[in-house]
């Protein structure tokens, strides 16, 4: 995310229009549930060795940690959807190991 703490009507018709959505008031509590659920979905990954990573396909990846935990990934503009595994359009899914 980027954030300003002003309204963002001043950067319409300027250079930094690509910053026209970026005012703090609208997007906190978006901002923040997005963060929290990346937080609670990672927990503890950051002290596990990766084991694996693999590529789906051209748009889809997962990586495996040490405990089991194979985090998808897909970056794609399409549902991906093999066996017991669907994804939506950029999203991800992670499933627990041991």
């Amino acid at each position: 995310f980027t954030f300003m703490n002003e309204d963002a009507k001043i950067l319409q018709d300027t250079y930094h229009s690509t910053y026209f959505g970026a005012n703090y008031d609208v997007w906190k509590e978006t901002a923040l549930e997005m963060i929290t659920g990346y937080q609670t979905a990672a927990k503890g990954l950051n002290q596990q060795r990766i084991v694996d990573h693999e590529r789906l396909n051209s748009d889809v990846s997962v990586t495996t940690y040490e405990d089991g935990t194979k985090v998808y990934v897909n970056h794609g503009e399409k549902q991906y959807q093999d066996g017991g595994i669907t994804l939506d359009a950029y999203s991800y899914s992670v499933e627990r190991g041991n």
